[in-house]
């Protein structure tokens, strides 16, 4: 309020992370500074984050979720309860906050992605909403070096139960080609070419790569891959 903090971010230790995510976004938008505590001192506004929003009562039990990510926020009109089901949940709930009641946006890991409003006193609503991910895995995935920012990342909603994923195709044998070239790619030049891209129009690849498929599930491998390979149009005749 004028630029004065009067509330207080709860927090355990675990949910430091999303307790500071907050704590550093009223400073953007209002220059006032929220202490951290990890006891409440059951005076003044407190925002309880995380694990002390269900130790004050928010509940979490109720939200359903495939991959238990869902979170809820809670404004009564005296403190707020922001908590998730899994800590990248809790950040995801702050995030959240930030957007519907003040209008914050972090579009992109860099100072120029953020844009929020500047107000010296910040108001929010007598709300409570919840929300789970529609998207059973999310991951943000770029060049090497890029979305480091974990925080930045959980705001965005990564997470979930992962997949595992790979790009190439193994269910021929350089041999394979002799027998069956028709198999194989054809190049721009109508040529067929021994290498790792496989003509999957054939419906006997397409019955291969299903049969390899079901065996190595059955297996207890994990990563499938149906991808191609990553540009590698190496032939092997040569």
């Amino acid at each position: 309020e004028n630029g004065q903090a009067i509330a207080t971010v709860v927090a355990v230790k675990a949910d430091t992370a999303a307790a500071k995510l907050i704590s550093e976004w009223v400073k953007l938008m209002s220059g006032a500074t929220l202490a951290i505590a990890t006891n409440d001192a059951g005076t003044g506004v407190r925002i309880y984050v995380g694990r002390a929003a269900e130790g004050a009562g928010l509940k979490l039990s109720d939200i359903e979720s495939r991959s238990s990510e869902g979170w809820r926020v809670k404004c009564d009109g005296k403190n707020i309860y922001i908590a998730g089901q899994t800590n990248s949940a809790t950040m995801r709930a702050v995030g959240r906050f930030l957007e519907e009641e003040f209008g914050c946006r972090w579009f992109a890991d860099t100072d120029w992605g953020r844009h929020y409003p500047e107000a010296k006193t910040l108001k929010v609503r007598t709300v409570e909403y919840s929300e789970t991910p529609g998207f059973l895995y999310r991951r943000m995935w770029g060049a090497e070096g890029a979305f480091k920012n974990e925080s930045w990342l959980a705001w965005t909603g990564q997470g979930g139960n992962a997949v595992p994923m790979a790009h190439g195709w193994n269910i021929l044998s350089k041999d394979d080609f002799e027998k069956h070239p028709d198999w194989f790619r054809l190049d721009e030049n109508g040529k067929r070419i021994n290498g790792p891209w496989y003509n999957i129009g054939h419906p006997e690849v397409r019955k291969l790569f299903m049969e390899w498929a079901l065996k190595s599930s059955k297996n207890g491998q994990k990563a499938i891959s149906f991808s191609p390979p990553d540009d590698h149009r190496e032939d092997f005749s040569s």
